[in-house]
């Protein structure tokens, strides 16, 4: 226990040493996913643009195709008049030209046809009698979109490691891709303790049930780690752990322990964490979540995090720390951040701690933060829990009514 009180890490300073020591991005074997299977996975590699986008002028209103030079001066007080010369069918090509003094009828969506640099809104127009009264001057390139104004054939559209959302799946079905690889991170969860037990069996007592293990096992899938498996409860047997650690290594990449507070378990899990490489990470200058520590081998391509084990501090620890970690590790981004970031007055009071990065869990209220004070042995903050009110290391206190930086999940 001595090396995590003495050896505490900046938590930007960790995520930074571990992808160094461990040459972090590492390559993963792919998987193909259709379309309508991903929810949140990672793309395995950059994606590029097959054509144009989009492939054809389109016009973003109900209207008129024109050429622009033909509205010059037009207003609603001195009006252009301008000869109609058919309508644009929605789904194919326009089979004539706008040439000048002329205009067609064009929906959204639709085609500009040749000759046509501008679409004149329909409420900008009137019609008289054989012609079209135009009220309104208009600039080249008004109310379209040109082709590859959103992007050209061969750029780069998405990078690899992109969590694949609704968002990024709409760009891969515009671009016509109904299947993608994902990277196969393969990840273990062990937890450990005398006092834990699996959540199907009778409470005894002293015990606990497993909290962290289905907690961590949940947050992975939801952020797009589908290859997670959960290896179950291990008592403080150092003959038993080992075995459950050594199948756990066999078939993972990421290996992941969550702990006690005990000195007895945090001295095993170092101890197992010898056996498969370096420790690089000893504690994290963090609260809750200090007694974080993190191994690996490079050689081997194995990253194990051991997490504390009172479920708000494991909680906090994941979020902050192994989320990003995991994203080096796929992507070599020691930035990204899996939460959106926000600023937002608070209902309470919060207190911080000199010289260690803070998270208070908050819930939302009427758009403000409202703390959810609660020791990070305690469960009951995770059914309120909206996301973590961040205090830097050099802020201690924060009044209600300040505004302060809230990690959303």
């Amino acid at each position: 226990m001595g090396n995590i009180i003495q050896n505490l890490l900046p938590r930007a300073e960790a995520l930074e040493l571990v992808a160094g020591e461990l040459g972090f991005p590492w390559t993963f074997p792919g998987e193909k996913k259709n379309i309508g299977e991903l929810s949140g996975e990672h793309l395995l590699s950059d994606v590029f643009a097959p054509e144009d986008w989009p492939p054809w002028p389109r016009s973003l209103r109900d209207g008129y195709a024109v050429r622009s030079a033909d509205t010059l001066g037009a207003g609603p007080v001195s009006p252009a008049f301008l000869v109609p010369v058919g309508e644009v069918p929605m789904g194919a090509l326009p089979s004539f030209a706008i040439g000048p003094e002329q205009c067609a009828v064009i929906h959204t969506g639709g085609i500009l046809p040749e000759g046509a640099d501008a679409v004149l809104m329909r409420e900008d127009s009137e019609p008289a009698g054989s012609f079209i009264e135009v009220r309104r001057a208009l600039q080249s390139g008004e109310n379209f979109i040109a082709r590859g104004e959103e992007f050209l054939k061969g750029d780069r559209i998405l990078r690899a490691g992109t969590p694949l959302g609704f968002a990024e799946t709409g760009l891969l079905a515009a671009i016509g891709i109904g299947e993608t690889s994902v990277p196969v991170v393969r990840v273990g969860i062990l937890s450990t303790g005398d006092e834990v037990q699996p959540i199907d069996e009778n409470l005894r007592p002293g015990r606990v049930r497993d909290v962290n293990g289905w907690t961590l096992y949940n947050l992975l899938k939801r952020r797009g780690y589908t290859h997670v498996r959960y290896h179950g409860v291990c008592g403080d047997d150092w003959v038993v752990l080992q075995k459950a650690f050594r199948e756990m290594e066999e078939h993972s990449d990421v290996l992941l322990v969550s702990g006690g507070s005990s000195v007895s378990e945090r001295d095993y899990t170092e101890r197992l964490f010898g056996t498969l490489g370096k420790i690089f990470v000893h504690g994290l200058r963090v609260s809750p979540g200090k007694p974080t520590l993190a191994a690996g081998s490079r050689a081997e391509k194995k990253l194990a995090v051991g997490l504390p084990g009172h479920p708000l501090s494991c909680l906090v620890a994941a979020w902050t720390f192994l989320l990003p970690l995991l994203s080096a590790m796929t992507t070599g981004d020691k930035t990204s951040e899996p939460w959106r970031r926000v600023c937002l007055s608070l209902l309470k009071d919060v207190w911080g701690h000199a010289g260690i990065e803070t998270f208070v869990p908050c819930a939302l209220r009427d758009g403000k933060a409202d703390p959810l004070f609660a020791k990070s042995g305690y469960v009951g903050a995770l059914k309120e829990i909206s996301g973590l009110i961040c205090l830097p290391e050099n802020t201690d206190t924060l009044r209600a009514g300040d505004y302060a930086e809230v990690l959303l999940w």
